[in-house]
């Protein structure tokens, strides 16, 4: 699933808003102009966009750390970090271990669990990143990516998983 992207060029200044919120806590319309070059106009529709998706919110502290509307220039916006989830698997002989991540890079969280030649290898990796997920307290509907990794080597021709003797 895409989250922000495509073919067109529509879609670069909610991306560029996004990396923004991404490097910053929290930012205004007017901050967010200043950083990207954007007009208010292209601004304000860019952070309307993710508010819509669900990927950014309207955080109540100004500026100046006071709570309080102060108008919709004041307004500050942050990233929802619970709005999507990166899970790595790192499979080794004898456990794996799974790591999530909100979409801020935050840990959110990790487990090792064994893996000692299971009959479906398939199987025990989903119940492994889904019982990562489930102590995240985030479900599959929020899982962006995964990706594994293993020590083996990779066919160039096909790219394929071709031999790793430390695994079953």
């Amino acid at each position: 699933m895409t989250v922000l992207g495509g073919g067109s060029t529509r879609h670069l200044n909610p991306r560029t808003v996004y990396d923004q919120l991404l490097d910053h806590d929290a930012l205004t319309r007017d901050q967010i102009c200043e950083l990207t070059g954007l007009t208010r106009v292209a601004a304000s529709a860019s952070v309307n966009l993710l508010v819509e998706r669900g990927l950014a919110l309207p955080v109540r502290e100004s500026p100046a750390g006071r709570t309080g509307t102060g108008g919709p220039a004041a307004r500050r916006y942050a990233l929802t970090p619970t709005a999507g989830y990166v899970v790595a698997a790192d499979i080794r002989h004898g456990n794996v271990t799974v790591a999530a991540a909100d979409l801020t890079g935050r840990l959110a969280a990790k487990i090792r669990l064994p893996f000692d030649e299971p009959d479906d290898a398939a199987s025990m990796l989903h119940n492994a990143v889904t019982s990562c997920l489930e102590l995240a307290d985030a479900g599959l509907d929020r899982l962006r990516r995964v990706v594994l990794g293993s020590p083996g080597v990779i066919d160039p021709r096909t790219g394929d998983f071709a031999f790793a003797y430390q695994l079953p």
